[in-house]
């Protein structure tokens, strides 16, 4: 995958996912009021059930957000096909 993908990062030093890696996640996330999350259903890294039932029980419930688990998808090939659900949501976000 990263011979043909070379835009994937082929690795995370510690200081690069301590920066991505909340403190207070749940506390963090009811303050964001808008806001996507895409996971795949095959992810190896995340329990896809669990991350969605987070995501529901502590983010606003009146935040816009879309919370989807992406059929045939895992915590890399996502990547690959992010623009595909990132680009749709974002040009939806800002009208």
């Amino acid at each position: 995958m990263l011979r043909d993908n070379p835009e994937i990062v082929p690795f995370n030093t510690v200081n690069m996912s301590n920066a991505v890696t909340p403190h207070s996640p749940d506390t963090q996330l009811s303050d964001v009021q808008q806001f996507g999350l895409w996971i795949g259903k095959q992810d190896e890294a995340f329990d896809p059930v669990k991350v969605t039932m987070f995501a529901q029980k502590y983010s606003d419930k009146k935040a816009n957000k879309e919370i989807e688990v992406v059929d045939k998808e895992n915590h890399f090939s996502i990547i690959l096909n992010a623009s595909d659900l990132i680009g749709p949501w974002i040009k939806k976000a800002i009208k």
